[in-house]
């Protein structure tokens, strides 16, 4: 095995995703996105066999893998029941737990992890507390590992970070957008045509944009707003406000609330079209010390997170000196 030969991949069934990229930067892995187009049948078997060409060809001894959907975990359980893999560690988000897509799966996720020693890493206590209530033994609590980051020249519009999906409340952001009419609000991902068609003039529709075009984007706002009803949710877009200071609008969850403190403004899980009218509005008028106290929950953040992580390198590390 050569000296450049690295023994830690980062696995994601995604074309990116931030989380999984800055957890390979921060434990030396490489990392992996793995993306199909198709039927979700095709696309999955194709993924599934693009895992297991991938991690075989390039000898991994520990895979880091990221869930949803379940079957890349069952993807990298069989590396290790073949033995071409010696570790296997289910990067756990919120979805497992809460999306009627995967929920339902959820006691037999828990059975395969338990049943081949799979690690779990999550992003807040709540979720390692279910995971622990289901049997599994090794779990650990990591939030996206943070950068310390610049953010451009401040701009005046409210970005929304989203994917239309069924824990977002598009509706009353639409028509918070219509009480704010002077605001510009920016949604990003793929809208439905019927959404665009409806949407007042003040919203913008950017649509599925490039990694750069959307750290522009992200730099320059005004505000970042991510929003969820879904209990036990981090919000990714909360972690990019964070670690370029940016102010932030939040849902008022338990684990959201614990994270970002005073340094965010919430809304409710379900939030009326006026109550988040109403917060883009202070967050805008009082950006320059919203900024101040998300610089300042940065600087804290960066330092208790490198427990975490090494914590995360530690469990790798066991893997891969079990390998040899």
């Amino acid at each position: 095995m050569s000296e450049e030969h690295n023994p830690t991949v980062v696995v994601s069934w995604l074309g990116y995703h931030g989380r999984s990229a800055a957890i390979a930067e921060r434990v030396g892995a490489d990392a992996v996105f793995i993306e199909e187009k198709g039927n979700l049948a095709l696309r999955y078997l194709r993924q599934y066999r693009k895992t297991i060409h991938t991690v075989a060809v390039n000898n991994y001894d520990t895979v880091v893998v990221m869930m949803p959907p379940l079957p890349a975990l069952l993807a990298c359980i069989s590396l290790k029941k073949s033995g071409r893999v010696k570790n296997v560690i289910a990067d756990l988000h919120t979805g497992v737990f809460e999306d009627p897509k995967w929920r339902r799966f959820l006691p037999f996720t828990m059975k395969r992890m338990r049943a081949n020693d799979v690690t779990a890493v999550v992003t807040n206590d709540s979720l390692a507390a279910r995971c622990r209530q289901f049997g599994l033994s090794e779990v650990l609590e990591l939030h996206d590992p943070l950068g310390d980051l610049e953010a451009g020249d401040p701009g005046s519009y409210a970005l929304f970070p989203v994917t239309y999906a069924n824990d977002e409340p598009i509706d009353q952001i639409i028509g918070a957008a219509r009480l704010a009419s002077d605001t510009t609000f920016v949604l990003t991902g793929r809208a439905p045509e019927e959404l665009k068609k409806r949407a007042p003039s003040n919203v913008e529709f950017p649509g599925f944009v490039s990694r750069e075009r959307y750290e522009e984007l992200l730099s320059s706002a005004g505000v970042v707003v991510g929003l969820t009803n879904r209990p036990f949710t981090m919000q990714r877009a909360g972690y990019e406000a964070i670690e370029r200071g940016l102010p932030l609008i939040t849902s008022d969850m338990g684990d959201l609330r614990s994270y970002f403190g005073d340094a965010a403004l919430y809304v409710a899980a379900e939030p009326t079209s006026g109550e988040l009218s109403e917060r883009v509005t202070e967050a805008l008028r009082n950006r320059k010390a919203l900024a101040e106290r998300m610089e300042l929950l940065k600087d804290k953040k960066l330092v208790e997170q490198e427990s975490r992580i090494e914590q995360l390198r530690g469990l790798i590390s066991q893997g891969t000196s079990r390998s040899r």
